[in-house]
């Protein structure tokens, strides 16, 4: 009898046990996606970075090109100019956009204080219609 119960407490003790290396065994599988997550994040980055390093290095010899003195500098000069314009019409259908979201914004803000008001309007109507 004395044997059964000693195989008893030994059975729920490797119950415990086997409880608690099962709930680390998730916490840790839990951490190991966070972290394969993580790494998943950072590859992206790495893979960004790596393209904009890139497109520097390209810009950057695109320059030393336009500064060797046996470049054809009024094509490049024109071609700065050109640039620049494009850049100049950018900025200014940014600007616009901007201002028209700006207004647009505006008059959302506007539609909803009127359904507000209506909502109120209506809702008293309402009540006094059935009373």
């Amino acid at each position: 009898m004395i044997r059964c119960e000693e195989i008893a407490v030994e059975n729920r003790k490797t119950h415990e046990l086997n409880m608690t290396l099962r709930e680390q065994l998730k916490a840790q599988q839990r951490h190991s996606s966070q972290l394969e997550e993580k790494i998943q994040t950072f590859q992206k980055s790495e893979a960004t970075l790596r393209a904009r390093f890139n497109q520097m290095e390209r810009s950057l010899d695109d320059l030393r090109e336009a500064h060797n003195p046996q470049s054809n500098t009024p094509e490049l000069g024109q071609e700065n100019v050109d640039l620049h314009e494009q850049l100049r019409n950018a900025k200014e259908d940014l600007d616009t956009a901007n201002v028209e979201i700006e207004r647009n914004k505006q008059l959302r803000q506007c539609l909803e204080q009127d359904r507000a008001r209506y909502k109120v309007y209506s809702t008293a109507i309402l009540t006094d219609a059935w009373f």
